[in-house]
């Protein structure tokens, strides 16, 4: 079993697949493994070694146990009642696995005057797209984005859908907002770049208007900065005519982009 898991490690390592993934793989691969042990303890049973039997089938319990901890942390973005990982990390003084509201530090990008904030519409190349996909795997592994509807049961997502005629992604209702965005000026285009730090951001989209001006227009009177960018898309539930399903929705962004009239 223990080979297995070794084999598929040392695969793993050859590709450039996120934690989160690996995480998944591993505790599906150690759920189908364990139920060998307790053959194995059975089959000991039968043959009159009690001791060892009973301690195959100790070991399965207890590895049955962490992989309904992984289950949870993976599968469901949630830890287990029962998962005992930031005392264990708190014993080894180790400050990684605290809890996640406490592991990323998202800054806030500012305050603005509601009347100086205007709704803007991007465009996004297809370099631009895979720059965003890559976004949004940097936000996957780094376990800041979940997938988990806001915890809402399908009755009240149903009544938010007809409330807002919106679908309802897994990120969240209103979508999710960057950790980190900018906006730079090059060759006459404004374009937005967005990550979860600066370090790691990528060209994602292009101003294309600023309310109901064009952006070259809005640019010759007013200074333009970035207020919010919002990720919208992905996994999402929408009424049909079957009732609620779930499908894969693209990425898009909205963003809103606060003036300041030049003097």
């Amino acid at each position: 079993m223990f080979n297995l898991l070794n084999l598929f490690h040392q695969f793993f390592g050859f590709l450039n697949v996120n934690t989160k993934l690996k995480g998944k793989v591993y505790t599906f691969i150690g759920f189908i493994c364990n139920w060998y042990l307790l053959y194995v303890g059975i089959r000991f049973i039968d043959n009159g070694k009690l001791f060892r039997g009973f301690l195959f089938i100790l070991v399965f319990v207890f590895l049955l146990y962490c992989i309904l901890i992984n289950f949870y942390f993976y599968f469901l973005n949630k830890r287990h009642r029962f998962d005992p990982s930031e005392k264990i990390a708190k014993w080894l003084g180790d400050e990684r696995l605290k809890e996640e509201g406490k592991q990323h530090h998202i800054i806030n990008h500012g305050v603005y005057r509601k009347k100086d904030i205007v709704p803007a519409s991007v465009q996004i190349t297809h370099q631009e797209y895979n720059n965003l996909l890559k976004v949004v795997n940097d936000l996957i592994s780094t376990g800041i984005l979940n997938f988990d509807y806001n915890k809402k049961t399908d009755k009240e997502i149903k009544q938010f859908i007809l409330k807002h005629h919106t679908p309802f992604y897994a990120i969240g209702s209103e979508g999710f907002s960057l950790p980190y965005f900018n906006l730079v000026k090059s060759d006459g285009s404004f374009l937005i770049y967005g990550g979860i730090n600066q370090k790691d951001s990528y060209d994602i989209a292009y101003l294309d208007r600023v309310g109901l001006s064009s952006v070259k227009t809005a640019a010759k009177d007013f200074d333009l900065y970035l207020a919010t960018v919002n990720l919208e898309g992905g996994l999402a539930k929408q009424i049909k005519r079957s009732g609620l399903t779930e499908e894969e929705l693209p990425y898009k962004l909205k963003v809103e982009v606060a003036f300041d009239k030049r003097k």
